[in-house]
């Protein structure tokens, strides 16, 4: 739902086929879209966030991120906009105070209401922002 990156927000696949939410209303072209390849699939309205807010929030996010480490600790920014969150999985890395200071981000909110969350991992993070 690239095309849509105002309205898509996440998909999933089902049992069945796929789901597909949208932050409001579905366009009517997505829908479009959707039914021509013939698979079962469900559409919600209204729910999470666009994906551009997501996209440009993650960046930001990653920059801040990578601004408090200097780059001395592994992390990774990823969205979730199904339970509205922006997860920071930060390296513990040797520097506890710079673990700390990205802490410091938890809880606070993206422009658009995604909630950000931090969680320490030993090693590495899933990928790098």
């Amino acid at each position: 739902m690239a095309a849509f990156p105002d309205d898509f927000s996440y998909s999933e696949f089902t049992e069945t086929g796929f789901l597909v939410a949208f932050a409001a209303k579905a366009p009517a072209a997505a829908l479009s879209t959707l039914e021509e390849p013939g698979i079962p699939f469900e559409v919600i309205e209204h729910v999470g966030h666009p994906l551009n807010e997501a996209k440009a929030e993650t960046a930001a996010l990653a920059t801040q991120v990578r601004e408090l480490t200097g780059d001395r600790l592994g992390f990774s920014v990823a969205p979730i906009p199904k339970t509205g969150v922006l997860e920071v999985m930060l390296s513990k890395g040797d520097d506890a105070t710079l673990g700390r200071s990205v802490q410091s981000l938890a809880g606070h909110k993206s422009p658009s209401g995604l909630e950000v969350v931090v969680i320490m991992v030993d090693g590495s993070p899933r990928t790098a922002s």
